[in-house]
């Protein structure tokens, strides 16, 4: 693997390979992955306070946005691609301060 993360814009093409990317059990491997690729995009994107909605089920995603600095401000509740169903969300926030540097 590289240690070079490319970061480019978000398209709305993305989105079906980002949802897709989320369903994957491999994805919980590459948390270092992700977790350098949300460092490198907290250092581009200097914009504070941000805010994340994760699904509570997903651990790994909450321990990448813990390890960056993120903090749980509250809860909320999301709708997912079925209709008719909803998830259980925690609310993060990362504050100017929060992100010194990353968590191991």
């Amino acid at each position: 693997m590289t240690d070079n993360i490319l970061l480019r814009n978000v398209t709305e093409a993305d989105l079906p390979i980002f949802f897709e990317h989320q369903l994957d059990p491999q994805a919980t491997r590459m948390a270092a992955f992700h977790t350098r690729a949300l460092s490198a995009f907290l250092e581009q994107v200097k914009t504070r306070p941000l805010y994340a909605h994760v699904a509570k089920h997903k651990l790994a995603s909450m321990r990448v946005l813990e390890k960056c600095g993120f903090t749980i401000i509250g809860e909320d509740t999301g709708l997912p691609s079925d209709p008719g169903e909803q998830i259980e969300e925690f609310i993060l926030k990362l504050d100017a301060n929060d992100q010194d540097e990353v968590r191991s």
